[in-house]
């Protein structure tokens, strides 16, 4: 009877202290950082790489780390509101840098600075830093420390197998010391960031504005939110399921880039044949890897390193992969049919021999996003007839296992269905983000418009290599007809080779 009276004071008292350790434990995990949804905002001078000025407005939002799990451990993330220039301003346009990785905030400061100040004529226009980014905390890094033999063929899955227990123990240590989940890292993850933005900035619609794995970001957004986004603008289109590289892209790319360097007389002179010559260098080395005396450039010494196939397929990925080096291809392949390969040593030492800082966030996000099992056949398949095989890709796919289960699946990468305005823009040299990614995903987009630009690589090129740009993404965003979808940069000015 005693024991009876004292369960009824008992449990009821229990119940009380259970309530009150839960809302204590959920009080320390928002602590760092407060409670999902809060918002600072303050006024910000913000100060262009040009020494321009704009008064503007520094944002700070508290999201979960992970969204279905609201009462867990939070994020804090940063974004710069510059005010519309409109006296009827429409949704605010939020600005999505690439990557992953990439700072909105950063992107704002630099070449980039007078176009989103052109973008105020619409809305607010949000420079925004996704989580693990920029100004957005926390951030986490790890390092990988590589020795690979300089003597031994590069053989990418050796590689990974050297350094991939020093990523495990990394993350391991991240997910033990700082209870960090890194399923917090995926693009759905910060698609519902955009959400919880919108709503915290109290828009009943946003403007989505990307560029390379913004664009990936856009669509997993437009997936899961559709019905609050207004319009999409997206540059160097990464579908979603783009995250690993075509190499039949690759060498569509290849063979354009040599194409034009022919018609450059300064070249067709002394490579009348820019892409057979290319193929003999290929070949070449194939059949006999070089050894080339270069400087470690840890401990400054003269060293030999071996110049082998896929050591050469990885260094002309990077030459055509970006606009200001592809100028460089007539030249690289007029010194390599003379045995010469000194510009590939750089490449050949950073391949073995570095020391290296990189992001969590955007090894994982990458990881996460990953490939559907029909694409990874298809690369294996085009790997063999492409003369870069599948170096795009480098060693991350070896590598994505020490994030544990991340992976996404298969529904992320699904083909989208969308009735949202988009304009998407490509470049016919953007080795990253091929036209044909764009055109493949707008089959599903009932509402939209492709933009072109002829000699554009990836990254500037597709916003600021032509002032025609700005003016199609301005009728665009009016409602109007654009005054082109197709625009032509200036050609290529090949370095000439040597004789």
């Amino acid at each position: 009877m005693v024991f009876t009276n004292l369960r009824k004071v008992a449990e009821p008292m229990i119940r009380i202290l259970v309530v009150a350790l839960t809302i204590l434990v959920c009080d320390v995990a928002h602590s760092q950082f407060g409670k999902p949804g809060d918002l600072k905002m303050e006024p910000h001078t913000y100060k262009a790489s040009s020494g321009e000025e704009v008064a503007a407005e520094l944002g700070r939002l508290v999201v979960p780390a992970r969204h279905e799990n609201p009462d867990g451990a939070t994020f804090e993330l940063a974004f710069v509101r510059f005010p519309s220039t409109s006296a009827n301003p429409g949704p605010p346009i939020v600005y999505l840098a690439g990557g992953p990785g990439g700072s909105g905030i950063g992107s704002a400061r630099g070449k980039r600075f007078p176009l989103f100040m052109a973008m105020r004529e619409f809305g607010d226009v949000i420079a925004f830093d996704q989580r693990g980014t920029g100004l957005s905390e926390p951030k986490y890094t790890f390092t990988i420390e590589s020795d690979y033999p300089l003597d031994e063929v590069f053989e990418p899955k050796k590689y990974a197998d050297n350094v991939y227990p020093q990523i495990q123990s990394q993350l391991e240590k991240l997910k033990t010391n700082e209870d960090l989940d890194l399923r917090s890292f995926t693009t759905n993850e910060s698609a519902d960031d955009l959400n919880m933005l919108r709503v915290a900035l109290g828009a009943d619609k946003i403007t989505l504005w990307g560029i390379s794995y913004g664009t990936h970001l856009s669509f997993a957004t437009l997936r899961r939110h559709a019905q609050y986004i207004d319009k999409a603008i997206l540059a160097g289109v990464e579908g979603p399921d783009d995250t690993l590289k075509l190499p039949s892209d690759q060498q569509v790319l290849i063979e354009e880039v040599a194409r034009r360097a022919e018609s450059d007389p300064n070249v067709n002179a002394i490579l009348p044949d820019v892409m057979e010559s290319l193929e003999e260098v290929f070949e070449r080395v194939r059949k006999k890897p070089v050894f080339l005396e270069t400087r470690d450039p840890v401990t400054r010494e003269k060293v030999n390193v071996l110049i082998d196939h896929w050591t050469l397929q990885y260094h002309v990925a990077g030459l055509i992969g970006r606009a200001a080096s592809v100028r460089l291809i007539p030249v690289f392949v007029s010194r390599a049919l003379k045995d010469d390969f000194k510009q590939v040593g750089a490449t050949a030492m950073r391949l073995r021999r570095h020391k290296e800082t990189n992001s969590v966030m955007a090894f994982v996000m990458d990881c996460a996003s990953g490939a559907t099992a029909k694409r990874i056949e298809l690369i294996a398949n085009e790997a063999s007839i492409s003369l870069i095989g599948d170096a795009i890709n480098s060693t991350d796919p070896f590598l994505c296992g020490a994030c544990g289960d991340v992976d996404v699946g298969d529904e992320f990468r699904s083909p989208l269905d969308s009735d949202v305005p988009t304009l998407f823009i490509s470049g016919t040299l953007d080795g990253r983000t091929a036209v044909a990614n764009a055109e493949k995903v707008r089959t599903g987009f009932s509402r939209n418009d492709h933009l072109i630009i002829d000699g554009a690589g990836h990254s500037d090129d597709l916003f600021l290599g032509s002032p025609e740009i700005l003016k199609v993404m301005q009728a665009f965003m009016r409602n109007e007809d654009l005054p082109t979808t197709a625009i032509e940069l200036a050609p290529i000015k090949f370095v000439r080779p040597r004789k």
